[in-house]
């Protein structure tokens, strides 16, 4: 079923998730609709079938890559103090989804046409198999927030919000390169991101100076 699923990411991520059919994709791929569908019955199948392998793929990408990069840290420098610390895991989990969405481009855009398009495809049990199958990287993701409030860095709130609107912001400053790359000049995206993640961590009662350590600790 891999060579199926290859050929139905590639239309999603070249042409949207409204352009793929079964009925389409069999005949992309030699298939009679009865010999198709025997591996994937409707669209919904297919669907669950590249939403769920993107979401494995992407999610280890993302953190087998943050991992190499925390270990090429603490090689390089000593550690910063606790609340910059703290602060400089958020940033260094920024920085990496920045590098992913350069470095796998086709992923980025499919992520972004999945999470953010139209669900009603995808109910019942095979939605539950997947917001499992992700839970335990969100959940990840949110204890850097929550390690942060709890080290001082950041004031109290909601660590999961945090977490969303992080991701959901430096998302779409991201998936604005093809706007940026059409007015060369006009928008730079990384001082746009960096910015953006600066006043969120501020907005959120992290100092001024605890975030320049952290930036600083990351360069």
């Amino acid at each position: 079923m891999a060579w199926i699923l290859d050929e139905a990411f590639e239309v999603v991520v070249v042409e949207g998730l409204s352009a793929l059919t079964t009925g389409r994709l069999a005949e992309r791929l030699g298939y009679t609709a009865p010999a198709f569908y025997r591996y994937f019955p409707s669209k919904e199948a297919l669907l669950v079938a590249l939403e769920t392998r993107t979401a494995e793929r992407f999610y280890d990408l993302f953190f087998e890559s943050l991992a190499r990069a925390r270990e090429r840290l603490a090689a390089r420098r000593a550690p910063p103090r606790l609340r910059a610390a703290a602060l400089a895991d958020i940033l260094l989990l920024v920085h990496t989804y920045e590098e992913l969405a350069r470095a796998h481009a086709a992923h980025f855009r499919l992520v972004g046409v999945l999470v953010t398009g139209e669900r009603s495809w995808m109910q019942g049990e095979p939605a539950e198999r997947l917001r499992l199958l992700v839970l335990p990287r969100v959940l990840e993701v949110i204890g850097y927030f929550q390690r942060a409030e709890d080290a001082g860095a950041l004031s109290a709130g909601v660590a999961a919000t945090r977490a969303l609107l992080t991701w959901v912001s430096v998302h779409a400053v991201l998936a604005a390169a093809p706007m940026a790359a059409a007015h060369p000049g006009l928008f730079d995206l990384e001082a746009m991101r960096r910015d953006l993640v600066r006043t969120l961590l501020l907005g959120w009662g992290a100092k001024p100076s605890v975030v320049d350590e952290a930036i600083a600790s990351l360069s």
